[in-house]
């Protein structure tokens, strides 16, 4: 299966609920403790994957599961 990256980005723009969100003090502190834009890359998808961890729980908790 192909993962179309924009497309994605694209679809959840707008959609993000503010408590997930990335503000621009998170930005620069991501920006900060990375030594490269590879580790700035991965840096993010790490804090986005932790994040939607976080949403993700609440959720369930939310359900009762």
């Amino acid at each position: 299966m192909r993962f179309n990256i924009e497309r994605c980005i694209e679809q959840i723009e707008g959609k993000i609920n503010q408590y997930y969100d990335l503000d621009l003090s998170g930005l620069q502190k991501l920006i900060d403790i990375s030594r490269s834009s590879y580790a700035l890359m991965d840096n993010s998808f790490r804090l986005g994957y932790a994040q939607g961890m976080k949403a993700a729980k609440a959720e369930m908790r939310k359900r009762g599961i």
